[in-house]
């Protein structure tokens, strides 16, 4: 009856044993948390910050057009080497233009600033496919 005890003890500290040395292996580190857990999550949903918005227009190069069926669309090459799909309306470039024409070889962007007086400017910029 003993022995039976001490091998139900032995068999139980050896489960008991096992668990925490797999909670000893998990350990928190507070450094690689991406974001503030203080704040909701919906705080870090797309503010309007992309890679489109993070390089120079002139930085970027068209690859392609995608035409047929549905809104032509528009394949951008980014400095980094990433490719993105743009449609018109997007925004595009540092100074957050957008894309207003995509005809069969380039992609015409609108971008609107203030000038040094605080007026509202608008330049165009074209994006040419390049062969």
């Amino acid at each position: 009856m003993i022995q039976a005890i001490l091998a139900i003890l032995f068999v139980f500290s050896i489960f008991c044993f096992g668990q925490d040395n797999e909670k000893a292996r998990f350990y928190f580190n507070p450094l690689k948390v991406r974001r503030d857990p203080f704040l909701p999550p919906a705080a870090f949903e797309r503010k309007g910050v992309n890679e489109l918005t993070s390089f120079e227009l002139n930085e970027m190069s068209l690859v392609a057009v995608l035409s047929g069926m549905g809104a032509a669309k528009a394949m951008i090459l980014l400095p980094n080497g990433k490719t993105h799909i743009v449609q018109r309306g997007d925004a595009i470039g540092r100074n957050r233009g957008r894309v207003s024409a995509i005809s069969g070889s380039e992609v015409v962007v609108k971008e609107s600033f203030k000038d040094y007086k605080g007026s509202v400017k608008t330049s165009t910029a074209k994006l040419v496919l390049e062969e």
